[in-house]
């Protein structure tokens, strides 16, 4: 009994400590083009964006008419010397049409990677012709 207690304590210790080093992102950015997120369109204004670990998705609301989105991501750290350490919206843009694909997040040092804008039939649209928009968070 007192082997099973121990591991129990250790089991929990070890899910806590993977929960805290997920590090949460809490954003507020002003978009001044309309542009899209998991499919869905947003006008231009003010969004917050917050992500969950678990699971993980990205959630987009609007601070204007409260409107919101999720999206699931992937997550990667930023290198210590990436630049800039800026928090930035990334959007990709083709023929006018702008979809939210990257959030770089210099508070918390990681990069959340949105599943690329799908076009026809669930296909993921091209590369080739594209325009990436940055938008600075303050």
């Amino acid at each position: 009994m007192k082997h099973f207690t121990i591991n129990m304590i250790f089991a929990a210790a070890a899910l806590l400590g993977a929960h805290a080093a997920q590090a949460a992102t809490s954003l507020r950015a002003e978009v001044p083009f309309r542009f899209s997120m998991n499919g869905k369109e947003f006008r231009p204004g003010t969004y917050e964006l917050r992500s969950d670990s678990r699971p993980v998705q990205l959630i987009l609301q609007s601070l204007e008419n409260h409107g919101g989105a999720l999206a699931f991501y992937t997550s990667e750290e930023l290198p210590q010397n990436a630049g800039n350490r800026k928090s930035k919206l990334i959007f990709q843009c083709t023929d006018g049409a702008c979809a939210l694909v990257d959030v770089l997040d210099s508070n918390s040092g990681v990069r959340l990677r949105l599943a690329p804008p799908k076009i026809r039939k669930g296909r993921p649209a091209s590369i080739e012709g594209n325009t990436i928009v940055t938008v600075d968070v303050p």
